[in-house]
């Protein structure tokens, strides 16, 4: 570690993320070659299998904020890929110059083999005169206690089906085969099994029988979205202590933040786990604070505003936020002009640059640009952003319209309830169309793309189609971002907007509503009504500014991806590029 101290030294600590998780290690007091030795868990579904896991090194300060030292991110697929369970991490300062070098050990759990673990000893802890077999009164007993899964079943034919050689005894091989061909671990469990005091009591007692050589802390049980049988089975997975040590085991990394933002602050060196401290809290209204979750890294991020641009929006959208219509309305139409003058390029690599934009991508040379609209709207190179592929060499059907933070709903009441908090917000005030809004039925399925000024402007068609009607609504121009969406004004259903019909013949009726926002300046588009689009061609962009576009599905018709539902629950956005898996056709 670099000297960081006055007089030299320094007192390091580390920030370990991985997906939607953080933890921190404790503080090495005036060291350079600190050795933490301490353990995390990470759950990691297939899903998450091309996400990073991102380190970040500090330097405690008590008496001001903590300075960040360097950082690494490694392709987890990369981690699990190593000839053995050490791996040594080369660390880059911001500059990008050598900023440490940190040694991890690694061992991977693989899910088929922990839950088969699980049930060995659950086997054990019915196996009661400790014969390494099961009669059939204990098999029954052990299908009352643990479930039998979401199909009765009949105790005499499971028993001789799994008595295979008429001996009047079931094995730990057949015990464990029938329960892992049940499907689902969780399906097996009863519901009180997760929280009740009869999860507690059967963790006990297999701590008891089996003699675990490490606890399991109730937080690590309460672990969203991990099936009970794999938390266990995990923590009785006697080996892996050997692998790291009794020690280590016992001395775990402690859960910190939403972002390493707070790392940087006292309260953070002191290890809170309470993210309420600083109101980092996920899927709460968090002021002018926005995060989201990248979907390709996995990584939360805080959105990069403008201090001036916060500070408006703390002014604009508190007590009487109406009373910012006329001022954005005004100043919208000022920046529109402003930007569509040849001065205007003159701000171009300023925006680049706080906003780090990746100008590889454009499909121009950036000198091409004659104004900063033109750059804004820019076009990208065709292999930039391809339309994804499945598994079986088809493109999917239902793609992301667009470079957004996404929302999904598959019930448009939970637009409500989780997102939109406007009073007013419903299908037939977005779409001032009775008739379109009966065609899409009552209940449709919403997902909101939430353009940020850094993103690529253009919007694309998320499944193939004919463009029934193009419907242009007046309207304001507030800011689409979370913290109008969030007040008590109707965003959505106020701002200036247009209403695109697309008929589909995969899942009928699909509306797109594009909605303006501050300094937005103009909604346009490429095509024209009667025109053929197929999944990810590009029908329209917005000028200058953030903006939104609202996909409408008839109810059932297309399934969303599980990931984006999970995040939407939160409430939490979830970055995602255009041309992704948005859904599938149900």
């Amino acid at each position: 570690v670099p000297d960081m101290d006055f007089g030299g030294g320094a007192d390091p600590f580390v920030v370990v993320s991985f997906g939607r998780h953080m933890f921190r290690t404790t503080t090495c007091k005036r060291s350079q070659t600190p050795v933490w030795e301490q353990l995390v868990y990470f759950f990691v579904t297939d899903l998450e299998k091309g996400f990073k896991l991102f380190i970040e090194l500090y330097d405690e300060d008590r008496t001001s904020t903590n300075d960040h030292i360097s950082s690494a991110d490694i392709p987890l697929s990369k981690l699990l890929a190593a000839p053995d369970s050490r791996t040594t991490i080369d660390l880059k300062t911001p500059a990008g110059a050598p900023g440490g070098r940190l040694t991890l050990r690694l061992k991977p759990h693989y899910r088929e083999d922990i839950e088969r673990l699980y049930w060995s000893y659950v086997f054990k802890m019915f196996d009661v005169n400790g014969d390494g077999s099961l009669d059939r009164e204990e098999l029954e007993v052990v299908l009352k206690v643990v479930g039998q899964g979401e199909k009765p079943i009949n105790i005499d034919s499971l028993f001789q089906a799994l008595d295979s050689d008429g001996d009047k005894k079931v094995d730990s091989t057949e015990f464990c085969n029938f329960m892992q061909s049940q499907g689902k671990p969780s399906s097996i469990l009863p519901m009180d099994l997760r929280s009740s005091s009869f999860l507690r009591d059967i963790v006990k007692q297999l701590q008891h029988t089996c003699k675990p050589a490490t606890s399991i802390p109730q937080s690590v049980l309460q672990h969203e979205g991990v099936d009970i049988i794999w938390v266990l089975g995990l923590f009785l997975f006697q080996s892996g202590v050997g692998v790291f040590g009794d020690r280590i085991t016992q001395n775990p990394v402690q859960k910190l933040i939403l972002s390493e933002s707070h790392a940087v602050t006292a309260s953070g060196a002191a290890g809170v786990t309470d993210t309420g401290h600083t109101g980092d809290q996920e899927g709460k209204n968090l002021g002018t604070k926005i995060f989201y979750q990248d979907r390709l890294t996995g990584r939360v991020e805080k959105e990069a505003i403008p201090s001036y641009v916060r500070f408006g929006m703390e002014v604009m959208y508190g007590a009487k936020p109406e009373l910012a219509a006329g001022l954005l309305k005004r100043l919208t139409k000022v920046q529109s002009a402003k930007y569509n003058k040849p001065e205007s390029v003159n701000d171009i690599k300023p925006f680049i640059q706080f906003h780090g934009i990746n100008t590889s991508e454009m499909a121009l040379p950036l000198e091409s640009y004659k104004t900063f609209n033109e750059f804004f709207y820019r076009k990208l190179k065709p292999d930039a952003r391809p339309i994804h592929v499945s598994a079986e060499g088809k493109p999917y059907t239902v793609v992301c319209p667009a470079d957004a933070r996404t929302l999904v709903f598959e019930d448009f009441q939970d637009v409500q309830t989780l997102w939109v908090k406007g009073r007013e917000f419903t299908i037939r005030k977005l779409l001032k169309d009775e008739s379109l809004a009966d065609r899409l039925g009552p209940n449709p399925l919403v997902c909101i793309s939430r353009l940020a000024p850094q993103d690529y402007h253009r919007f694309h068609a998320a499944l193939r189609g004919t463009v029934v009607s193009i419907t242009r609504i007046a309207g304001e121009y507030y800011t689409v971002n979370p913290v109008a969406v969030r007040s008590k004004i109707d965003v959505f259903t106020e701002n200036a907007r247009a209403v695109v019909e697309v008929d589909s013949p995969d899942v009928g009726t699909v509306v797109y509503v594009a909605v303006g926002a501050t300094l937005v300046g103009s909604i346009n588009f490429t095509v024209s009504e009667g025109a053929e689009m197929e999944a990810g061609d590009d029908f329209g962009y917005f000028a200058f500014g953030g903006s939104t576009v609202i996909t409408l599905f008839r109810q059932n018709s297309v399934t969303f991806d599980r990931d984006l539902v999970k995040n939407s629950s939160k409430p939490t956005e979830t970055l995602t590029r255009m041309g992704q898996s948005l859904a599938t056709v149900a």
